[in-house]
């Protein structure tokens, strides 16, 4: 096997898949840009990584357990803030 890719491991092992691709195509202080951002691994395993994140979410329920997670994570890392304006989600689900 040429990579020593973690494909079939299950979720438990996803973080290490998309850490395996951020080193694979990206350098320390690139933009990842997720636009389907879900639970946030990929925002996880950037930050972790010395990349910077950008990550879009429609799904409230998905939004908000990501910045969770990502606010959970053990990294020093400064945590991440709820947005308290009204934001595209509130414009366009939430009316």
């Amino acid at each position: 096997m040429l990579y020593d890719l973690p494909i079939g491991l299950g979720p438990i092992d996803s973080i290490r898949f998309v850490k395996f691709l951020i080193k694979l195509t990206t350098k320390n202080n690139q933009i990842i840009l997720d636009p389907f951002m879900g639970g946030g691994t990929t925002a996880v395993a950037a930050r972790n990584l010395g990349r910077k994140f950008i990550g879009f979410e429609i799904v409230r329920d998905y939004y908000e357990k990501s910045i969770d997670r990502l606010n959970s994570d053990k990294k020093e890392i400064p945590s991440v803030k709820r947005r308290k304006e009204k934001t595209l989600f509130d414009i366009l689900i939430c009316r």
